[in-house]
């Protein structure tokens, strides 16, 4: 591999006694060298860079695709330099080495060229468990990439698609003036509040004295419909054919008063 990044045996210590312990390994400082004018190969007992040429503080962020890795990420503004990049390294607050790296050959000229700018460098650091890590935030130290702002940009999307769709959450003005005109839950409806479901009584309707009771346990007083009993003068049988329910009362003259529940008189 002709580029890596690596922690050092400082590094993995720290993150070992983070892990152990809860605490948190912070990535202070971000300093780029030159590597003394090569190209070297960077060692795990490495302890400070070959030829540090300038440093400031990173931010550092987790990586949600990958939960052992980290990115740290500086800008060099652009009234640094001249100078070359080859070596990047990360430190702790102590001034410890945490952290190399070597990196693709990077110029930074100096303002007076005419063509200088801020040169951005971001380098992934994967250890045991990245949640040991800070994160550092500097928002004046903040690039996307391209993938970042599509990432972005499709997770907005999503989000609005799916407002969109709520239409308990995304109301028109229309329906909006709609609820506005609605009936206030002050009214009400035969005394009735409309705060909730309105349960219609049989008083509400003028239906007050009406009951349930069966046909079966009614009082009969005077049968002498057509079907219900046979007009004054007809037959016993044809009495006994309404129901067999009914017991009947005979004689010449109408009874007074009411009959009792289930009996039946008929004149013959």
């Amino acid at each position: 591999m002709q580029y890596y990044t690596m922690t050092t045996d400082a590094g993995d210590s720290a993150v070992a006694k983070a892990i152990q312990s809860g605490s948190m390994v912070t990535f202070t400082k971000m300093s780029v060298g030159d590597g003394n004018g090569t190209y070297y190969e960077p060692a795990k007992t490495q302890t400070t860079l070959r030829n540090e040429v300038w440093s400031g503080t990173p931010t550092v962020l987790m990586d949600k695709n990958n939960p052992k890795r980290v990115t740290a990420t500086i800008s060099i503004p652009a009234d640094a330099g001249p100078f070359v990049v080859r070596e990047a390294g990360l430190f702790s607050a102590d001034g410890v080495l945490l952290v190399v790296a070597k990196v693709p050959l990077m110029e930074k000229v100096s303002p007076e060229s005419g063509a200088s700018d801020d040169l951005t460098m971001r380098i992934y650091v994967e250890v045991s468990d990245a949640s040991v890590v800070t994160v550092v935030v500097d928002p004046s130290q903040i690039d996307a990439t391209k993938k970042d702002v599509d990432d972005a940009k499709a997770e907005v999307q999503t989000e609005v698609d799916e407002h969109k769709a709520d239409t308990v959450a995304h109301m028109t003005q229309e329906q909006k003036d709609q609820l506005a005109a609605a009936v206030p839950n002050s009214r009400k409806i035969n005394g009735h509040a409309l705060t909730g479901d309105v349960t219609v009584t049989k008083s509400d309707l003028g239906l007050g004295n009406v009951d349930n009771t069966a046909d079966a346990n009614k009082f009969v007083n005077y049968a002498n419909s057509a079907g219900s009993a046979p007009a004054n003068g007809g037959t016993s049988s044809d009495t006994q054919t309404v129901s067999s329910a009914l017991t009947m009362v005979s004689g010449g003259t109408e009874p007074s008063g009411t009959l009792s529940p289930g009996k039946l008189w008929a004149g013959y």
